[in-house]
């Protein structure tokens, strides 16, 4: 089994706890990364540093990422940050008002629609990352038709929670990811407090993993992150491993 430094990253984290000295987590499971706040927990971001790493490092630092529901920019400014050379494509409805979100979508925190962009782009350059991030705001299924098949080398789903977005930002994910070991991660894949029933995003999850015939890895000890990649066995994949449980 392939063993890369994002791994020993991880099992370092699982023993000795938070050592970034740019994450803190504030409140209610969510964190910020320098000072750009959103709903990860700080294993959740931990996670997707390391997995960020270990995809980029083999290239230089370069990488070509993308993800659905950026918010406030926590997952793309943690990815950018890991990957000195990345690029990294920001998918967003972008509120302005509540008319803008879909149908049954959880709306975001008081007093965040119509300023979401507003400060997703403040902690952009607050960060110094003015063209390396780039949001792309509207509807994901229209958006994400900008990536040619194959062109990404990593991608993120958090954006609509119901099984049919999710599978639907899976599915296009999944095409635009190269062939050759591309990593896909979908958050809040979470079986719900009775125990046993599954959440829709884990509905979909399920579901697509059938569809495309790969195997769905879970990383232990996050809010419901999963893991997918193309074309090798999820184990093989860059820093995902059986030894890769948090406590």
């Amino acid at each position: 089994m392939r063993r890369l430094g994002s791994l020993l990253l991880l099992l370092v984290h699982r023993a000795s706890g938070v050592s970034d000295p740019g994450l803190e987590k504030i409140n209610n499971g969510r964190s910020r990364y320098r000072g750009v706040e959103g709903a990860l927990t700080i294993n959740d971001a931990l996670v997707i540093k390391a997995m960020a790493e270990s995809v980029c490092s083999p290239r230089g630092g370069n990488l070509r990422y993308a993800e659905v529901g950026s918010y406030l920019g926590l997952s793309a400014t943690i990815v950018a940050d890991a990957c000195p050379h990345g690029l990294i494509y920001a998918h967003d409805l972008f509120p302005m008002e509540e008319g803008d979100l879909l149908p049954g979508s959880h709306p975001p925190p008081e007093g965040t629609i119509g300023q979401m962009l507003i400060r997703f782009w403040s902690g952009v350059r607050r960060n110094g990352l003015e063209g390396r991030i780039v949001p792309m705001r509207g509807l994901s299924q229209e958006t994400l038709l900008v990536h040619a098949d194959g062109s990404l080398d990593m991608a993120f789903v958090d954006g609509d929670h119901s099984e049919g977005g999710t599978i639907s930002d899976l599915r296009a994910m999944w095409r635009a990811l190269r062939p050759d070991g591309g990593l896909l991660l979908l958050h809040d894949a979470v079986i719900l407090d009775d125990g046993m029933t599954d959440h829709e995003v884990r509905v979909a999850a399920k579901a697509f993993a059938a569809e495309v015939g790969v195997r769905m890895f879970d990383v232990t000890g996050t809010w419901g992150i999963v893991a997918f990649t193309k074309g090798q066995a999820t184990e093989e994949a860059p820093g995902i491993s059986e030894e890769v449980i948090w406590g």
